[in-house]
């Protein structure tokens, strides 16, 4: 029988020049979309038809919806600077959170500050100043943002409006 001769295979180390930092080697790209759009909408070359001439191949671009349902990472497989060619490296499907939906009445009031009075709270109904003496705009609106709270029935709140001090 003859024997069948493998032949190896001469692995050539990675040379330094060929070693580089990310930032050099690729372009890293992010971008918000709206909401409706899908993942299979992102590897259509319509979708990034006004975007092409800035990517080159070897680009990768981590996309996020503005309502978070997902989180794609693509990775530009061919560019000419008029047609594109995208694959999909990961996908993560996003919990469905909803944002709290925060009261209206912030707009029944209005910061505003009154010199040696500081920062005040003034509701707009009635003209009236609820809080007065606050040193800090931010402070101002960290206490209107937990009164509000307290009138909608916020129990974390709730001793809030027992407490006021006007």
């Amino acid at each position: 029988m003859s024997e069948v001769q493998v032949e190896e295979r001469k692995l050539d180390p990675l040379k330094p020049k060929d070693l580089e930092f990310g930032v050099h080697a690729y372009q890293a790209y992010s971008c918000r979309v709206a909401a409706g759009i899908t993942p299979e909408d992102l590897v259509k070359k319509e979708f990034w038809a006004f975007v092409v001439p800035r990517l080159k191949m070897g680009a990768e671009i981590r996309v996020i919806p503005v309502d978070f349902s997902y989180h794609a990472v693509l990775l530009v497989t061919y560019t000419d600077g008029k047609n594109i060619r995208l694959k999909m490296l990961s996908l993560t499907q996003l919990d469905d959170v909803k944002p709290d939906v925060k009261s209206d009445k912030s707009k029944d009031f209005k910061l505003v500050m009154r010199g040696q009075q500081k920062w005040c709270i003034q509701r707009l109904d009635d003209g009236e100043f609820i809080k007065e003496m606050i040193p800090t705009k931010q402070e101002a609106t960290v206490w209107l943002d937990k009164y509000i709270l307290a009138l909608d029935g916020d129990t974390d709140a709730e001793g809030f409006l027992t407490k006021l001090e006007y």
